[in-house]
């Protein structure tokens, strides 16, 4: 609450709402480039029971289980899976089809969360999520607390290391047949 008065103050009471948003907007952007977190500390919670068959049939009927067979270097270490329906960060909780800016290594992406998994291998678990219409988002595209990317950029889907990546939750406005407009949330 403190912090908010100097901010009303520094804005000599005018303009107040913009203010306090521009200055939360950068700040979230500020700790998307530098803030990560370890997984441990993490809240999960599970939306199925551990599953030890890891069958090919099993692994195909999931995209992120298909895509971290192929391609996380600990798959031949992991013997069961569960399927995470939240996790918490912090006051951030992250579910399935929320819009979110995901940062890792100075590349940022956002895109809507399908699946999370939780893989336990031997050695430890590791969390994995599946990131849907998945753009690249470089800061200079913000304005205002928003980010506005072209409609026709193209989009993926993306396999995304939980453990070592920073999120932040946006609302996504996709009215605008031109562009899609991204408003931080969290």
């Amino acid at each position: 609450m403190q912090l908010i008065k100097k901010i009303v103050n520094m804005s000599n009471f005018q303009n107040t709402a913009y203010h306090v948003c521009s200055f939360w907007s950068m700040r979230s952007a500020i700790l998307l480039m530098e803030n990560t977190s370890d997984v441990l500390d993490d809240v999960i919670a599970y939306s199925s029971n551990m599953q030890y068959c890891l069958s090919r049939e099993f692994i195909a009927q999931s995209p992120l289980m298909r895509s971290v067979s192929m391609h996380e270097p600990r798959w031949s270490r992991v013997f069961a899976t569960q399927h995470v329906r939240s996790f918490e960060r912090g006051s951030l909780e992250v579910r399935g089809n929320d819009w979110v800016v995901a940062s890792a290594g100075g590349r940022s992406l956002v895109g809507r969360v399908g699946e999370i998994i939780e893989f336990a291998a031997a050695g430890g678990s590791f969390v994995r999520l599946h990131l849907l219409q998945a753009r690249h988002v470089a800061f200079d595209h913000m304005h205002g607390g928003r980010i506005k990317l072209p409609r026709a950029s193209p989009s993926s889907e993306q396999c995304v290391l939980v453990e070592s990546t920073s999120f932040h939750e946006v609302h996504c406005d996709d009215r605008d047949p031109e562009e899609l407009a991204f408003t931080y949330i969290y």
